[in-house]
Formats: C-alpha cells, sequence, structure tokens
C-alpha cells in the first residue's frame, strides 16, 4: 500500500502535524484553488471562506465533520467542476459541500489527500513549506 506520510520530507511532515493531519489550512486551500479551472479551461473566481459560511447559512446547511478548510476547498472545487451546468447554482453547491464532508465512508483526510494524488499525477510539486 502507498503510505502517503513516507514522501516529501519534513515540511510535509510538520505541516500534516501542525494541521491535524490531511487537512487543508487557509494557506494550502488558496494554494489548491488556484490550479482549479472553470467550463472554459480559466481559472475560477474562488470563494472566499466568508462567502462559503454566507452560502452555508442561506441555503441552511450545517457541516458535522469538517475539519480546517477543508469544506472552502470542496465549494470552490465545486464551483470548478459544476460551471457552466445546471448545477452550478448555489443550492446545488452548498448541497454537495454536505455530501463530501460529511461522507460516512470516507476516510479522515481523504478530501485533501486526493487532491494530492492530482497533484502527483499532475507532475505538480507541492511546496509544503508554503503552507506553514
Amino acid at each position: 500500500m502507498y503510505d502517503f506520510n513516507t514522501i516529501q520530507g519534513s515540511d510535509k511532515m510538520m505541516y500534516l502535524a501542525e494541521n491535524g493531519g490531511w487537512h487543508f489550512n487557509e494557506k494550502a486551500c488558496d494554494y489548491a484553488v488556484r490550479y482549479l479551472k472553470g467550463k472554459d479551461n480559466k481559472p475560477i473566481k474562488p470563494y472566499t471562506k466568508q462567502e462559503v459560511d454566507d452560502m452555508l447559512k442561506r441555503q441552511n446547511v450545517t457541516l458535522e465533520n469538517n475539519k480546517g478548510w477543508d469544506y472552502v476547498y470542496v465549494a470552490n472545487m465545486a464551483k470548478s467542476d459544476m460551471s457552466g451546468s445546471p448545477l452550478a447554482d448555489e443550492k446545488s453547491i452548498a448541497a454537495y459541500i454536505k455530501i463530501v464532508i460529511d461522507d460516512a465512508d470516507a476516510a479522515d483526510g481523504e478530501i485533501m489527500g486526493c487532491w494530492y494524488v492530482k497533484m502527483i499525477f499532475r507532475r505538480i510539486p507541492v511546496e509544503w513549506g508554503e503552507f506553514l
């Protein structure tokens, strides 16, 4: 089995220790969101944390299992993936955030872990020190 905890050195290990494992902090989320593109293959205008908080409140969505900035990343991933589709509305995006964050069979840290695997497959280096 592939062990994510043994790759890319001490900055990554320090990040994981400081952030309770594979969870986004503000800097890591901002970095990850920079790579998200919409249907037009152009970078999205990302949601801020406050915009996501306000959206969830307007849609009466309460997250039970969020850690760190994971939900902000998921919101922006949804905005990117759903751009130009009928599911790009606030109600659908808020529901998607709830589904992903509160997924009962997801492993702890799976959201950031999936993002990291995408970065590896795309051969985009992750400078973990930037997130500390």
